[in-house]
């Protein structure tokens, strides 16, 4: 989807489209945070291992932000202690 998305090699992308490319995923595909945080992942291997590109990654491929949830069951146990209290 990277190099398709972008029309070419990695190997002849920079830091400015990696970040194009990340807001088109966030903006126009509307994924979630932990959907773009795999594919930084990934993005990262590539350049990091693979081409071995010195680059600040931290910087180039920044990780998304994923909300903090509460899981459901202590949702539950607050409103059934909230009912009967």
């Amino acid at each position: 989807m990277f190099a398709r998305h972008l029309g070419r090699s990695p190997e002849k992308i920079g830091p400015e489209e990696i970040r194009s490319f990340q807001v088109y995923m966030t903006t126009e595909k509307k994924l979630a945070p932990g959907t773009i945080a795999i594919s930084n992942a990934a993005l990262r291997f590539l350049y990091n291992v693979t081409l071995q590109r010195h680059w600040v990654l931290e910087e180039v491929l920044p990780m998304p932000q994923i909300p903090d949830t509460l899981p459901v069951f202590s949702a539950l146990k607050k409103f059934w202690s909230l009912k009967f209290s």
